[in-house]
Protein backbone atom coordinates (compact mmCIF):
# COMPACT_ATOMS: atom_id res chain seq x y z
CA UNK A 1 0.00 0.00 0.00
CA UNK A 2 1.47 3.59 -1.30
CA UNK A 3 1.43 5.95 1.62
CA UNK A 4 2.52 9.60 2.10
CA UNK A 5 6.30 10.28 3.38
CA UNK A 6 5.66 12.36 6.09
CA UNK A 7 2.31 11.26 7.71
CA UNK A 8 1.50 7.93 6.11
CA UNK A 9 -1.57 9.21 4.24
CA UNK A 10 -2.95 6.14 2.57
CA UNK A 11 -2.52 6.84 -1.40
CA UNK A 12 -5.65 5.83 -3.58
CA UNK A 13 -4.81 3.50 -6.21
CA UNK A 14 -6.06 3.34 -10.02
CA UNK A 15 -9.78 2.12 -10.12
CA UNK A 16 -9.79 1.43 -6.40
CA UNK A 17 -12.73 -0.12 -4.92
CA UNK A 18 -14.52 2.08 -2.22
CA UNK A 19 -12.29 5.09 -2.82
CA UNK A 20 -14.11 6.89 -0.26
CA UNK A 21 -13.08 5.06 2.45
CA UNK A 22 -9.47 5.47 2.62
CA UNK A 23 -10.19 9.50 1.35
CA UNK A 24 -12.13 9.80 4.43
CA UNK A 25 -9.99 8.78 6.67
CA UNK A 26 -7.45 10.47 5.43
CA UNK A 27 -9.22 13.90 6.21
CA UNK A 28 -9.88 12.67 9.49
CA UNK A 29 -6.35 12.70 10.13
CA UNK A 30 -5.30 15.55 8.17
CA UNK A 31 -8.23 17.32 10.53
CA UNK A 32 -6.59 15.92 13.97
CA UNK A 33 -3.07 17.55 13.07
CA UNK A 34 -3.66 20.69 10.90
CA UNK A 35 -3.46 23.22 12.95
CA UNK A 36 -2.49 21.73 15.83
CA UNK A 37 -4.08 22.68 19.03
CA UNK A 38 -4.03 20.30 22.08
CA UNK A 39 -6.32 20.12 25.25
CA UNK A 40 -2.91 19.69 27.70
CA UNK A 41 0.70 18.26 27.47
CA UNK A 42 1.05 17.14 30.89
CA UNK A 43 -1.41 14.22 30.64
CA UNK A 44 -0.51 10.70 30.82
CA UNK A 45 -3.50 8.74 31.68
CA UNK A 46 -6.32 9.02 28.76
CA UNK A 47 -8.95 10.68 29.26
CA UNK A 48 -12.80 10.75 28.87
CA UNK A 49 -12.92 12.16 25.67
CA UNK A 50 -14.78 13.92 22.69
CA UNK A 51 -14.65 12.98 19.30
CA UNK A 52 -11.88 15.58 17.65
CA UNK A 53 -10.15 16.44 20.98
CA UNK A 54 -6.19 16.37 21.36
CA UNK A 55 -3.42 15.87 23.55
CA UNK A 56 0.68 15.97 23.97
CA UNK A 57 1.47 12.70 25.52
CA UNK A 58 3.19 13.93 28.36
CA UNK A 59 6.18 11.83 29.77
CA UNK A 60 9.26 10.05 28.37
CA UNK A 61 10.00 6.56 28.54
CA UNK A 62 6.92 4.75 29.87
CA UNK A 63 4.84 7.00 31.67
CA UNK A 64 2.23 7.11 29.83
CA UNK A 65 -0.72 4.23 30.97
CA UNK A 66 -3.36 2.48 29.04
CA UNK A 67 -4.52 3.40 25.61
CA UNK A 68 -1.36 5.95 25.72
CA UNK A 69 1.47 3.34 26.71
CA UNK A 70 4.57 3.80 25.10
CA UNK A 71 3.63 6.96 23.11
CA UNK A 72 5.04 10.16 25.48
CA UNK A 73 5.41 12.93 23.69
CA UNK A 74 3.14 12.34 20.62
CA UNK A 75 0.01 13.81 19.62
CA UNK A 76 -2.91 11.74 20.44
CA UNK A 77 -6.37 12.13 18.92
CA UNK A 78 -9.77 10.83 19.82
CA UNK A 79 -10.83 10.05 16.28
CA UNK A 80 -14.56 8.06 16.43
CA UNK A 81 -13.94 6.30 19.35
CA UNK A 82 -10.28 5.75 19.39
CA UNK A 83 -6.98 7.28 20.06
CA UNK A 84 -4.91 7.47 17.13
CA UNK A 85 -1.19 8.68 17.41
CA UNK A 86 0.90 10.59 15.28
CA UNK A 87 4.77 11.01 16.16
CA UNK A 88 6.44 14.22 15.84
CA UNK A 89 9.16 15.27 13.86
CA UNK A 90 11.41 18.30 14.43
CA UNK A 91 9.96 21.89 13.92
CA UNK A 92 6.16 21.10 14.71
CA UNK A 93 4.49 23.29 16.29
CA UNK A 94 1.34 22.71 18.85
CA UNK A 95 -0.94 25.44 20.60
CA UNK A 96 -1.11 24.17 23.62
CA UNK A 97 -4.88 25.33 25.31
CA UNK A 98 -4.78 25.34 29.27
CA UNK A 99 -1.57 26.94 29.08
CA UNK A 100 -2.13 29.34 26.23
CA UNK A 101 1.46 29.07 24.50
CA UNK A 102 2.75 27.49 21.54
CA UNK A 103 5.34 24.87 21.72
CA UNK A 104 7.49 23.98 19.53
CA UNK A 105 9.03 20.17 19.33
CA UNK A 106 12.56 19.43 19.28
CA UNK A 107 14.28 15.93 18.25
CA UNK A 108 17.01 14.81 20.13
CA UNK A 109 18.32 13.14 23.10
CA UNK A 110 15.77 13.71 24.98
CA UNK A 111 13.13 14.60 22.46
CA UNK A 112 11.07 17.59 24.17
CA UNK A 113 8.31 19.90 23.67
CA UNK A 114 9.83 23.48 24.12
CA UNK A 115 7.64 26.69 24.78
CA UNK A 116 8.31 29.48 22.17
CA UNK A 117 11.72 31.55 23.20
CA UNK A 118 12.71 28.16 25.40
CA UNK A 119 15.74 25.96 24.78
CA UNK A 120 16.04 22.41 25.99
CA UNK A 121 19.07 21.43 28.00
CA UNK A 122 21.19 20.58 25.03
CA UNK A 123 20.55 23.11 23.44
CA UNK A 124 20.85 26.01 26.54
CA UNK A 125 24.35 23.70 26.88
CA UNK A 126 25.87 24.95 23.62
CA UNK A 127 24.74 28.33 23.29
CA UNK A 128 26.28 28.75 26.79
CA UNK A 129 29.92 26.52 25.48
CA UNK A 130 29.65 28.57 22.19
CA UNK A 131 30.15 31.73 24.20
CA UNK A 132 32.81 30.65 26.67
CA UNK A 133 36.01 32.97 26.90
CA UNK A 134 39.06 30.67 25.92
CA UNK A 135 40.73 28.58 29.13
CA UNK A 136 37.11 28.01 30.47
CA UNK A 137 35.49 25.06 32.07
CA UNK A 138 32.36 24.65 32.82
CA UNK A 139 30.40 21.39 34.14
CA UNK A 140 26.36 20.85 34.37
CA UNK A 141 24.02 20.24 37.35
CA UNK A 142 20.65 18.61 34.96
CA UNK A 143 18.88 17.15 38.08
CA UNK A 144 15.51 19.07 39.16
CA UNK A 145 14.99 20.01 34.77
CA UNK A 146 17.29 22.67 35.80
CA UNK A 147 20.50 23.91 33.98
CA UNK A 148 23.11 25.02 36.46
CA UNK A 149 26.54 25.85 34.92
CA UNK A 150 29.76 25.96 37.11
CA UNK A 151 32.03 27.73 35.30
CA UNK A 152 35.59 27.93 35.93
CA UNK A 153 37.50 30.37 34.22
CA UNK A 154 41.74 30.48 34.58
CA UNK A 155 42.99 34.18 33.99
CA UNK A 156 44.72 34.40 30.73
CA UNK A 157 48.15 35.42 30.72
CA UNK A 158 50.36 37.70 28.07
CA UNK A 159 53.77 38.76 28.46
CA UNK A 160 55.80 41.38 27.21
CA UNK A 161 59.44 42.24 27.50
CA UNK A 162 59.57 45.74 25.64
CA UNK A 163 60.07 49.14 27.81
CA UNK A 164 56.79 50.36 26.08
CA UNK A 165 53.66 48.66 26.23
CA UNK A 166 50.86 50.18 24.04
CA UNK A 167 47.31 48.91 25.85
CA UNK A 168 45.83 46.39 22.86
CA UNK A 169 42.28 44.54 22.63
CA UNK A 170 44.29 41.35 22.72
CA UNK A 171 44.91 42.66 26.47
CA UNK A 172 41.23 42.47 27.10
CA UNK A 173 40.76 39.95 30.31
CA UNK A 174 44.39 39.30 30.35
CA UNK A 175 47.02 39.14 33.08
CA UNK A 176 50.18 41.04 31.10
CA UNK A 177 53.14 40.31 32.86
CA UNK A 178 56.16 42.97 31.76
CA UNK A 179 59.44 41.35 32.37
CA UNK A 180 61.67 44.35 31.56
CA UNK A 181 64.20 44.74 34.55
CA UNK A 182 64.26 48.47 33.73
CA UNK A 183 60.16 48.67 34.12
CA UNK A 184 57.83 49.17 31.50
CA UNK A 185 55.74 52.54 30.47
CA UNK A 186 51.88 51.43 29.80
CA UNK A 187 50.09 54.05 27.02
CA UNK A 188 46.85 54.11 27.27
CA UNK A 189 45.24 54.87 23.76
CA UNK A 190 42.56 57.53 22.78
CA UNK A 191 39.43 56.37 22.20
CA UNK A 192 40.53 58.07 18.41
CA UNK A 193 43.24 55.92 18.39
CA UNK A 194 41.74 52.40 19.16
CA UNK A 195 38.09 52.25 19.93
CA UNK A 196 38.57 49.21 22.84
CA UNK A 197 35.08 48.84 24.00
CA UNK A 198 33.76 50.22 27.50
CA UNK A 199 34.41 47.55 30.05
CA UNK A 200 37.72 46.43 28.81
CA UNK A 201 39.41 45.43 31.53
CA UNK A 202 43.01 44.14 32.06
CA UNK A 203 45.91 43.56 34.94
CA UNK A 204 49.26 44.50 34.00
CA UNK A 205 51.98 43.51 37.14
CA UNK A 206 55.86 44.31 36.36
CA UNK A 207 57.38 41.32 37.02
CA UNK A 208 61.06 42.78 37.82
CA UNK A 209 60.46 46.71 37.24
CA UNK A 210 57.48 49.51 38.00
CA UNK A 211 55.06 50.13 35.47
CA UNK A 212 54.47 53.81 34.65
CA UNK A 213 51.05 55.09 32.89
CA UNK A 214 51.57 56.98 30.16
CA UNK A 215 48.43 59.48 28.62
CA UNK A 216 47.75 61.84 26.73
CA UNK A 217 43.52 63.05 25.91
CA UNK A 218 41.85 60.71 27.93
CA UNK A 219 40.66 60.79 31.85
CA UNK A 220 42.67 58.46 33.78
CA UNK A 221 40.94 57.79 37.27
CA UNK A 222 42.98 56.96 40.59
CA UNK A 223 42.77 56.82 44.42
CA UNK A 224 43.02 59.93 45.93
CA UNK A 225 46.52 60.07 47.75
CA UNK A 226 48.65 57.99 44.81
CA UNK A 227 50.78 58.06 41.30
CA UNK A 228 50.03 56.81 38.43
CA UNK A 229 53.34 54.22 38.90
CA UNK A 230 53.16 50.90 40.87
CA UNK A 231 54.87 51.05 44.53
CA UNK A 232 57.61 48.33 43.91
CA UNK A 233 58.31 45.51 41.51
CA UNK A 234 55.98 42.44 41.23
CA UNK A 235 52.86 45.06 42.03
CA UNK A 236 49.53 44.30 40.02
CA UNK A 237 47.48 47.32 38.95
CA UNK A 238 43.88 46.62 36.92
CA UNK A 239 43.02 49.16 34.45
CA UNK A 240 39.31 49.25 33.32
CA UNK A 241 37.88 51.69 30.49
CA UNK A 242 34.78 52.98 31.95
CA UNK A 243 33.65 55.43 29.24
CA UNK A 244 34.67 56.86 25.45
CA UNK A 245 38.23 58.31 26.76
CA UNK A 246 37.96 57.91 30.66
CA UNK A 247 40.01 55.09 32.42
CA UNK A 248 39.66 53.41 35.97
CA UNK A 249 43.55 52.60 37.29
CA UNK A 250 43.19 50.64 40.67
CA UNK A 251 45.89 48.30 42.40
CA UNK A 252 49.07 48.59 44.25
CA UNK A 253 49.96 51.93 43.12
CA UNK A 254 52.43 54.19 44.29
CA UNK A 255 51.64 56.60 46.90
CA UNK A 256 52.27 60.08 46.90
Amino acid sequence: MAATPNLGLELLAEAQDSPEIPLNENLRLLDAIVQLSVIDKDAVDPPAAADGDRYIVAGAGGVATGDWAGHELEVAAYILGAWYFFTPDTGWTAYVQDEATDYQFVAGSPAAWVASGEYTDSQAIAAVQSNLANNAEVSWDLSGGTIKATLEKSLRLDSDAGATHAVVEADNGKRVRLTNGSGCEIQIPTNATLALPVGFSAIYCGITGLLTFAHVGVTVNRPGGTNETTRAAGCDVLLVKVATDEWDLRGDLDPV
